[in-house]
């Protein structure tokens, strides 16, 4: 599972985990189910500037920005393409807070990126770069992230921080959605011109990744999927 930030409210406080996450996810925790976080803007308040959310174990977050790899089931056929090893996906996981530690960033996202082996390419954190929700796009985020995106052909950036759902057309090769509607009071959302579809509901995704796509299926509370865009990738 991963987590988009805001993961603690209203602060961040680890006071606050077992109503938060510990009580609602038990049922997939008591099962063994892996979640992933990053850091929200609410995380960082008071919890050390988001320190006490790394050190805690069930977010597996090594440190603020991280990635880890996913490899193909032994039943699925391995890649053909020689370049790539066994590696389905690889997410990278960002810190997009405006204190994060930008430039030791920007260069670790382009290296890891660079160095890759997967086959698909997925980078999420907590700030939009498109969005048509209440806080809108990031021209300063974008301006950092999407040359990297397009140089190391990454697929797919989800994040939160708009508390809705919106989905754009691929820009320069990368679909970018936003899925903020985990809990908090949603947002009222417009669109754009690049805007592929919206929606002010809550909501969850859940990304089927193949050789050769992504089936990435937004699920509303009332469990009926109301988005269903297919990504593709050339193998």
């Amino acid at each position: 599972v991963l987590m988009a930030g805001d993961n603690i409210y209203p602060y961040g406080e680890m006071q606050y985990i077992q109503s938060a996450f510990e009580k609602p996810y038990a049922p997939l925790l008591s099962q063994g189910v892996k979640f992933h976080a990053v850091l929200g803007n609410h995380d960082i308040i008071k919890s050390n500037n988001g320190q006490d959310q790394i050190n805690y174990p069930l977010f597996n977050m090594p440190d603020r920005y991280y990635s880890f790899t996913k490899s193909f089931p032994t039943s699925l056929p391995q890649a053909t393409n020689s370049n790539h090893n066994s590696e389905l996906v690889e997410f990278f996981a960002l810190d997009t807070n405006d204190n994060a530690d930008w430039r030791s960033q920007l260069a670790w996202l382009d290296r890891q990126l660079g160095n890759s082996k997967a086959l698909w390419k997925i980078v999420f954190g907590h700030h939009p770069l498109h969005s048509s929700g209440l806080h809108g796009s990031d021209q300063q985020l974008a301006s950092m992230l999407a040359p990297l995106f397009a140089k190391h052909q990454v697929k797919l950036y989800l994040c939160g921080h708009d508390h809705g759902y919106e989905r754009f057309v691929p820009i320069n090769g990368t679909t970018y959605i936003v899925n903020g509607g985990g809990g908090a009071p949603l947002y009222q959302f417009g669109s754009s011109g690049q805007t592929a579809f919206v929606s002010q509901r809550f909501s969850f995704k859940i990304c089927d990744v193949y050789q050769d796509k992504i089936i990435a299926k937004a699920i509303a509370t009332d469990g009926k999927v109301f988005d269903r865009p297919i990504i593709t990738h050339t193998i």
